[in-house]
């Protein structure tokens, strides 16, 4: 529930404000401060793919668990990747404009202050 104090809708753009300017604050610093990308590849000389990327990985996969489980594998490296500096600060821009989005909705649909009415 909204506080119900005349002053709550300016109180809620201010707050959009600076958690928008906090989240971009923020994923600048973790992009900007992570060391530099290592060429994966590297890590398998032999190989030109890792073998988690190969097609036998994933025959394999969805052999011994189903589709379900072939599928539950790649969202699990796909949300491993996420702690990658690249892909965290995009969440953390994407997350940071959403609850600023919410404020400024929750400020927008809220009564308007009584300051000018007559009383």
């Amino acid at each position: 529930m909204l506080p119900s104090s005349p002053g709550h809708r300016p109180f809620l753009h201010r707050c959009a404000a600076v958690i928008l300017f906090a989240g971009i604050c923020l994923s600048a610093f973790v992009y900007w401060s992570a060391p530099p990308a290592t060429d994966s590849a590297a890590a398998y000389d032999d190989a030109p793919l890792a073998p988690e990327d190969s097609r036998r990985y994933a025959h394999d996969s969805e052999v011994n668990f189903g589709k379900a489980g072939a599928f539950g594998d790649k969202g699990r490296r796909m949300l491993g990747h996420l702690g990658e500096p690249k892909p965290l600060a995009i969440t953390i821009i994407v997350l940071s404009a959403v609850l600023a989005a919410g404020c400024l909705v929750a400020g927008q649909v809220s009564p308007p202050d009584d300051e000018g009415a007559p009383h």
